[in-house]
């Protein structure tokens, strides 16, 4: 039976993993954006990059966010993925309480 410090416990560690993925998004959009804005830049920072370069480490970057996604946002009480909504009031499995 869940207790209110477990609950307690399992709504901040859930606000640090959806802090941790608003991070992850706003990083991985951010990246991104770059690469294509480097793409029509060239000789600015690094050099020129070439279009296969560039797509490279755009997909490095979607498979890397990815990763970060299926290990980091999961449910803290059971570890159950939490799908693809960014603040779901509780996990599918178990029903614990986000909020």
């Amino acid at each position: 039976m869940a207790g209110p410090k477990r609950d307690q416990r399992v709504i901040a560690e859930f606000k640090r993993r959806m802090m941790r993925q608003i991070y992850a998004i706003g990083t991985t959009i951010f990246l991104l954006m770059m690469l294509v804005w480097k793409q029509g830049h060239p000789g600015l920072f690094i050099g020129e990059l070439s279009r296969s370069t560039v797509v490279s480490l755009e997909l490095l970057l979607i498979v890397g966010f990815i990763a970060f996604s299926a290990v980091n946002w999961r449910c803290p009480a059971c570890g159950c993925y939490l799908g693809a909504g960014i603040n779901p009031p509780r996990c599918r499995k178990c029903r614990a309480l986000f909020q």
